[in-house]
């Protein structure tokens, strides 16, 4: 008797298809794909909060020291924070209506660019308002110009009015 016939027919052994293969390449490709894509975003947005955050509280720091002053119109950012910020005169946003500029400024602050302008409005003889406002381009680009800066912040306070 032949050996074959003693143990039975062989069976064919299973094995994966060549369309299975490819669509687990597939779903894999996907999934790899699809997570890389969250993490750059995540990374991204995060960033960009950072930078936020950062435009923030440069327009915390220049408010209340101009504040901590009284609001007086000859505050300069440049002598009271220039050991420790870079900072420097350059053109800045636009004030709102009818308030008075005190100056605009240009803050260089952890390899990012911030554009800053300080205005005020006399409501009356007792009352003033200081506002900060605060440019930068939101890709954290040194962009060397207030043209391409994209994301604005502002900051505004009432203080009694220094005259």
């Amino acid at each position: 008797m032949c050996a074959a016939m003693k143990y039975g027919p062989i069976a064919p052994k299973k094995a994966f298809t060549i369309i299975e293969v490819m669509l687990a390449i597939a779903m894999l490709l996907i999934v790899v794909l699809g997570t890389s894509g969250f993490r750059y975003n995540a990374a991204l947005n995060a960033r960009r909060a950072d930078l936020q955050t950062t435009a923030s509280r440069i327009a915390l720091l220049l408010c209340e020291g101009w504040s901590g002053v009284g609001g007086d119109i000859t505050f300069n950012p440049e002598n009271a924070f220039s050991p420790d910020l870079d900072i420097s005169a350059y053109i800045g946003p636009p004030a709102p209506l009818n308030f008075n500029i005190i100056g605009t400024y240009k803050i260089v602050l952890e390899g990012s660019d911030y554009y800053s302008t300080l205005s005020y409005f006399d409501i009356d003889s007792e009352l003033r308002i200081i506002n900060v406002i605060v440019c930068w381009d939101q890709d954290g680009m040194q962009t060397s110009d207030f043209a391409s800066a994209d994301k604005s912040y502002g900051l505004t306070t009432y203080i009694e009015n220094p005259n």
